[in-house]
């Protein structure tokens, strides 16, 4: 007995032994609930993904950033993606400061092995402190990665930690494949996340996915993007089988980083005003999907499935976010939280053990993307929201857009803002006190407009005069 505890100790040196559940994190790009059969969409393939739903602990209110790399940076940072410097999808401000401890450093320090395989969109180079932005100098031993989109989607240009490499099959196929390679070969605790780029555009899928989808009402770009989701589905079903015949238990993760999108809201079927037009994608009855200010936009799949460990069920209420997966995969890990991280630990939903989310949570999303660092004051209140655990406050084009019961009233269409006039300053001065905390933090926004680097890009819904930002403003709610 003494000896096989001196040779765990051992084994130990130099690292914690790693306490909690390896971790599979899967996150798809630009893929909404509707994208799921078993949420009520008769269309779309998703066998598998229908399987694991009722296997799963699925949280209904779980919410990321309107856009792609912000929900990346809540993810890694357990933070508002404006508090560590992500404020767009490119133009430097995608950038996630540097001196922030990410979610793999703080699970290799607990003794796991940490891997990433897909779409980072987190920078390149080095940060605003000097250290690497690159994967596998953030947290991960393996990296295999592209900053934005695999390209092409048919054998892809990847970086294996820095170092560039030619890759061969379908990008969603190349990244689970490599993922479960290399979950394969290890021995301890490891967390691996794979983030597919799918289904984002540009669209293309095996032919043989594409082909379900014909003689089906769709457009020709709406088969090819649910092919792209039957091509994560078909993976996600060997990623599952694989858990199941292991005998020691892992921990998944299914989630999206935003809402559905075909090169955005309107290419999914939604209007500026966030309704679904007459051929528009199913999804499923919420209002709004990419860079809008509904939660169609923000509220996403959350799946937890841990085989004998985790109850499966939906929570439908608790106000739960992309920032509360660091803290928790870290609290099951046995580490500590440094200071500054906003999430909050799940694991009361996971295991029983810890607190539920407090009834008085308050969130806060933001599409960000101001054409210039020079011009963020202006866009204060420009598709953005404030909600707690039953209201939420929204902003559209520089106009007010209404206050909603959104959980029962997911198509957001009763305005309650005429009857709700102190619910509405209420929760207008919350919005109005965090954007001054959040401004604060915007480092790549405050570095371009020191430096005078400026770096524009004119956004096609912000493409508004001056003269029209006055018109708009006017009147505009507390």
């Amino acid at each position: 007995m003494r000896l096989a505890i001196v040779l765990v100790m051992i084994g130990c040196l130099g690292k914690l032994c790693a306490g909690g559940p390896s971790v599979v994190m899967v996150l798809v790009d630009d893929m909404g609930k509707g994208e799921i059969g078993v949420n009520g969409n008769g269309v779309i393939e998703t066998p598998h993904l229908d399987a694991l739903a009722g296997r799963s602990l699925r949280f209904g209110n779980f919410h990321v950033a309107p856009t792609c790399a912000p929900s990346r940076a809540q993810l890694m940072s357990g933070r508002h993606e404006f508090f560590v410097g992500v404020t767009h999808t490119t133009v430097g401000r995608n950038k996630l400061r540097d001196d922030v401890k990410l979610l793999p450093e703080y699970l290799r320090e607990a003794g796991y092995a940490t891997g990433m395989f897909g779409k980072w969109h987190l920078g390149e180079g080095k940060g605003l402190s000097g250290r690497s932005l690159d994967p596998h100098e953030r947290g991960f031993g393996v990296a295999y990665y592209t900053q934005n989109q695999l390209l092409p989607r048919f054998g892809p240009q990847m970086m294996r930690n820095g170092v560039r490499e030619q890759a061969e099959g379908y990008c969603v196929d190349v990244v689970f494949r490599e993922a479960m390679d290399w979950m394969e070969r290890q021995e301890g605790k490891f967390f691996a996340y794979i983030a597919t780029s799918a289904p984002h555009t540009p669209l293309a899928a095996p032919k043989e996915l594409v082909e379900i989808y014909e003689g089906k009402g769709l457009s020709r770009s709406q088969m090819t993007y649910y092919a792209m989701v039957s091509s994560i589905d078909r993976q996600m079903g060997k990623l599952i089988e694989w858990v199941d015949a292991r005998e020691e238990g892992v921990l998944v993760i299914f989630m999206s980083d935003n809402g559905h999108a075909i090169s955005g809201a309107r290419g999914a079927g939604h209007g500026l005003d966030g309704k679904v037009l007459d051929g528009g994608l199913y999804n499923a009855g919420m209002r709004g999907a990419k860079g809008q200010t509904w939660q169609g936009a923000t509220c996403v799949p959350a799946w937890w499935y841990w085989p004998g460990k985790v109850k499966p069920r939906v929570e439908g209420e608790a106000l739960v976010s992309g920032m509360d997966v660091l803290p928790t995969l870290v609290s099951l890990a046995g580490g500590e939280l440094e200071e500054g991280v906003q999430g909050v630990d799940l694991g009361y939903y996971l295991t029983g053990e810890g607190k539920e989310v407090s009834g008085e949570r308050v969130l806060f999303a933001h599409l960000g993307r101001w054409a210039s660092s020079d011009e963020l004051a202006r866009y204060e209140r420009v598709y953005t929201s404030v909600f707690d655990g039953e209201y939420r406050l929204a902003w559209n084009l520089g106009q007010y857009a209404g206050l909603y019961r959104y959980l029962e009233d997911r198509g957001e269409g009763d305005d309650l803002s005429g009857s709700e006039a102190e619910r509405v300053a209420r929760m207008g001065a919350l919005h109005a006190a965090w954007w001054r905390e959040a401004c604060e933090q915007m480092v790549n926004d405050q570095e371009q407009v020191r430096s005078g680097k400026l770096q524009r890009r004119e956004g096609a819904l912000f493409k508004v005069r001056p003269e029209e930002w006055r018109e708009r403003l006017k009147g505009e709610a507390p």
